[in-house]
């Protein structure tokens, strides 16, 4: 908004284009009550003379009101062009003004996801270039994870990912992203916060800043993010809410920057396989509608992420024993899941979906005992389309954390 609100400041500064139009009116309006005196005079010596000594004060009046009335149309006339004028100028400013800002934002370098190690002894980060994975530097010493959830995410609303630790036993802590650091963890929540099926962070309520939520058994506890803190929970769920019993997830899937809930079942019992997503308000979620029909999860992970790029969340399913599996969003639905590369791509010890070479388009992680590779989303959902079949590694050594390992854009 700041530098929307500069452009449009510089735009101002232009010289007016409708002075022009302004001054022709003005003209117009000087001429206007002349004339109507000219015709009133007409009239009247056309009258008796007696006619005209009784309506001469009558005929001075409709020529004066005339006059008035006519200088008040015209000068009506001139504001509403004028209005006219100054709302198309606002209407060029501002497509201006958005034109620039989408040069801007296109020239501009994207951020690159990178890759977070937290270990019981601190939390390491391996920087993105864009084709691989800097050696890891220190961005916090000390014990920093939750043993619930460990999750990433920007809380504050300045642009980079913050760190988010779920512990079972005592309250939310938060550790801030400077860009090359975390800084000291902080309390952002008073007591216990834990879902019974998931906890997840993810902004459901459009306004920059990663909320919490909690999936239950029956409910939904959303607690948003203040910026400095994760306010009181409210319940978001409507009756008869029922999570998914495979997997749980928080994405936008619709593209309106919501962050929305995605319900995954396999079939148990007289439940069939399927994909539910319960979309989000801003201030709750809808009742859960069906987006796909069958079976979509994978056997080592299941992750959400915009692989191509067109501001709605897709799915990957990771799987050891047959290939990596995506689907797409359409903003409604999920299309048929689709093969993204001809060959099985998983990793042993985490499977990840970001950006990491700041294209806009997530792309998948595979996370082994000695090296990390990297499949570079195409933006392509044709059968085995999506990544190359030959993946290069981006990282040797040991990039998993022994509490957690997560890609977010922490710089």
């Amino acid at each position: 908004m700041a530098r929307r609100a500069l452009v449009l400041a510089v735009l101002t500064l232009l010289p007016a284009c409708s002075s022009s139009s302004t001054g022709t009116t003005t003209e117009l309006d000087s001429a206007a009550p002349d004339s109507a005196s000219a015709d009133s005079g007409a009239t009247d010596t056309a009258l008796p003379d007696s006619a005209a000594d009784d309506t001469s004060a009558v005929d001075s009046t409709v020529a004066d009101t005339s006059a008035v009335d006519s200088t008040a149309v015209d000068t009506a006339v001139a504001d509403a062009a004028t209005a006219d004028t100054a709302v198309a100028d606002t209407k060029v400013a501002d497509a201006v003004a958005d034109a620039i800002l989408d040069a801007s934002d296109a020239a501009a370098p994207k951020a690159k996801a990178s890759l977070v190690q937290m270990n019981a002894a601190g939390i390491n980060v391996a920087l993105s270039s864009g084709t691989a994975f800097a050696p890891f530097g220190s961005w916090l010493t000390g014990a920093f994870f939750g043993d619930v959830a460990n999750l990433a995410g920007d809380v504050d609303g300045d642009g980079k990912a913050d760190l988010v630790g779920v512990p079972s036993t005592y309250e939310v802590y938060v550790v801030l992203s400077s860009g090359s650091s975390f800084g000291t963890p902080t309390k952002w929540t008073t007591g216990i916060y834990k879902g019974t099926k998931a906890t997840l962070l993810g902004d459901v309520n459009g306004d920059g800043k990663a909320d919490l939520v909690a999936i239950n058994d029956t409910t939904i506890g959303v607690r948003l993010s203040t910026g400095s803190a994760f306010a009181a929970e409210t319940i978001w769920s409507l009756s008869g809410f029922v999570p998914g019993n495979k997997v749980n997830l928080l994405a936008d899937v619709t593209g309106d920057g919501k962050a929305d809930l995605v319900l995954i079942d396999q079939a148990v019992g007289t439940t069939p396989a399927a994909i539910w997503v319960s979309q989000s308000t801003g201030t709750g979620f809808f009742t859960a509608t069906k987006w796909l029909a069958g079976a979509f999860y994978g056997e080592d992970a299941t992750v959400a992420g915009d692989l191509d790029g067109d501001g709605k969340a897709d799915l990957v399913g990771f799987n050891h024993t047959f290939a990596t599996y995506v689907a797409r969003s359409t903003g409604s639905a999920f299309a048929s899941n689709v093969q993204a590369a001809s060959a099985a791509f998983f990793g042993a010890k985490a499977n990840l979906v970001g950006d990491v070479d700041g294209d806009g388009k997530a792309d998948l992680v595979a996370v082994d005992a000695d090296k990390v590779r990297v499949g570079i989303s195409s933006g392509s959902f044709a059968t085995n389309a999506l990544i190359p079949a030959t993946i290069p590694v981006w990282f040797t050594g040991v990039a998993y954390g022994d509490k957690a390992t997560l890609v977010a854009k922490v710089k």
